[in-house]
């Protein structure tokens, strides 16, 4: 559930939703997830990210994070899921600092 959350604030932050939300009004997960861009040469490592997104976490996907929310998963996600999640939260934090620096 951490990981999730961590994940969404990464999506959040990188589709530049960071400073926009208030009480009652979060934008919509597939709204932000259209929104992540990252510049130069690196839009098929874009187009590959919100792909994974949008699979494992709309409800035209898996909707992982509704399963985890709502407890249908269990107790504990399976390590598969969980690495997948790191790696992705990794990617769209690094790919964030990089458009910040320059």
């Amino acid at each position: 559930l951490v990981a999730l959350n961590g994940l969404e604030s990464a999506i959040r932050t990188s589709a530049g939703f960071d400073g926009e939300i208030s009480a009652g009004r979060a934008p919509l997960l597939k709204h932000m997830l259209s929104n992540i861009q990252i510049r130069g040469e690196e839009q098929d490592a874009t187009s590959l990210i919100r792909s994974l997104l949008e699979a494992l976490l709309l409800p035209t996907g898996l909707n992982l994070r509704n399963l985890v929310w709502h407890g249908f998963i269990g107790t504990s996600l399976p390590r598969c899921w969980l690495s997948l999640i790191v790696v992705l939260t990794i990617q769209l934090e690094r790919k964030g600092q990089d458009s910040i620096a320059q």
